[in-house]
């Protein structure tokens, strides 16, 4: 019984310390996150495929966030630094991944979404993120969506 009480008290002490010294776990998740879902499977075998459908037919290429943020080479470095500047962390899913999240999985895809305090809200989905000519347009978008995420949006039921 001693021996219980002592490991308790080296816990307690213990997390005290990290909390002091900054050294506690950093994994919290954040209270907000912005999650972007692309309409396309991960995998390098996917990534291949879509790297090809990009360049052969990209006007039949059905991720439009994917061809309006991304090059041949990599994610635009203008759509980098914009997610940089934000102060809201940001995930990206494929549509394959969303097994865990039942919010997202009826969304139409590719869409984005902010997650406030375990509330899922839409930003953008489907149809107007396809009708998006460009990365300015969609930063523009953005901008206006998350200064106006208090009014305005309804969060997303699970199914």
């Amino acid at each position: 019984m001693k021996t219980i009480k002592i490991i308790g008290v080296a816990m307690a002490l213990l997390t005290g310390l990290l909390a002091v010294t900054g050294l506690q776990s950093k994994t919290k998740a954040p209270t907000e996150q912005l999650i972007f879902i692309y309409n396309a499977d991960s995998g390098i075998f996917n990534a291949v495929s879509d790297y090809v459908h990009k360049i052969v037919s990209p006007a039949t290429y059905p991720c439009s966030l994917c061809g309006i943020t991304y090059s041949n080479l990599g994610m635009k470095t203008a759509w980098a630094d914009y997610l940089k500047s934000l102060a809201i962390p940001s995930l990206f899913l494929h549509m394959d991944q969303l097994g865990n999240q039942p919010k997202l999985q009826n969304l139409s895809l590719p869409a984005v979404v902010l997650q406030q305090s375990g509330i899922t809200y839409v930003l953008i989905e489907g149809p107007e993120m396809d009708s998006v000519a460009n990365l300015d347009e969609l930063i523009d978008l953005m901008d206006s969506r998350i200064k106006n995420k208090r009014r305005n949006l309804t969060p997303v039921e699970s199914s």
